[in-house]
């Protein structure tokens, strides 16, 4: 006991003070034990602190701080085709760099499935495989500008120059998406098969740096695949949850077709709402 309250003076010691007299100190310290549910490190809290005689602490208030970025970046819904039959982009962190070039362009661009890429001179953010999403602030969709402009051609001509032009990376099509849910049941099964032993469940999580490919299938062979921030919590009751909102706003829907495409306002509202759930709260209560 001696030597802790030792180590609490020797931090004190070395905090900033106040004009009062107070010291402030993070939580995730030593300080920072013993803190109300809601306010624990990783929350960025701070907490005010004075020190008495005996080196005893007494917490007089906590101050919130920015909050971790995590998120649930998109959702989709497989039938038992294979067939994707859903999908919500509900939050898509883009990473863009717009930057005026003089002529001739520094960077070389080359089309690839009806997009603009660079193919060399990466620089200031701009990375060989960005797409080219805007030129002079106007959307580019493909390789022409809102317009109908050749964006080739329009970059090739000196009295364009200066040009502002914001890259990032390309946004996938609906026929691409159609084509990686069905890539992805091909993988599920597979991944069944190779198991060494019987009735495995499939791929239930890819793993990566940036996210993880969380997938739930239904008795009925449906799959409901989220992707998320790693370090976002209450998947498993979440992907349960997309499941029970299915069948209530979906099934349920006399005007709806099985192994159809899903349009229902229904379900697009309370999927997102279980989706802003879970990013605030984590794990599902009772009652949610």
């Amino acid at each position: 006991m001696a030597a802790r309250s030792g180590e609490r003076r020797l931090l004190l010691q070395r905090l900033p003070a106040r004009k009062d007299g107070a010291a402030w100190a993070r939580a995730g310290n030593p300080v920072g034990k013993g803190l109300p549910s809601g306010a624990g490190a990783g929350r960025g809290v701070a907490s005010r602190v004075s020190s008495g005689g005996s080196g005893s602490l007494s917490l007089l208030r906590g101050v919130k701080g920015p909050r971790l970025a995590m998120g649930i970046f998109s959702v989709f819904v497989v039938n038992k085709a294979g067939g994707l039959v859903y999908q919500l982009e509900h939050y898509a962190p883009r990473a863009e760099t717009e930057k005026t070039f003089s002529f001739p362009l520094e960077l070389v661009l080359r089309p690839h499935d009806e997009r603009l890429l660079v193919a060399f001179g990466q620089r200031d953010g701009i990375r060989v495989g960005h797409a080219v999403l805007a030129i002079n602030g106007a959307e580019v969709s493909g390789r022409f500008t809102a317009d109908g402009k050749d964006v080739l051609e329009y970059l090739a001509n000196p009295a364009h120059y200066p040009v502002s032009i914001r890259f990032g990376r390309p946004r996938l099509s609906s026929n691409e998406k159609l084509m990686l849910a069905s890539m992805f049941h091909s993988l599920f099964a597979i991944g069944s098969q190779l198991s060494p032993e019987p009735g495995s469940s499939g791929i239930e999580m890819l793993e990566t740096d940036t996210f993880k490919l969380h997938c739930f299938q239904t008795l009925t062979g449906i799959k409901f695949v989220v992707l998320a921030d790693p370090r976002q919590s209450g998947i498993d009751a979440l992907l349960r949850k997309i499941y029970e909102i299915y069948s209530d706003f979906a099934l349920k829907n006399p005007f709806y077709s099985l192994e159809m495409p899903i349009r229902c306002e229904l379900f697009d509202q309370n999927l997102k709402l279980a989706l802003e759930v879970a990013e605030k709260a984590g794990p599902f209560g009772p009652g949610l």
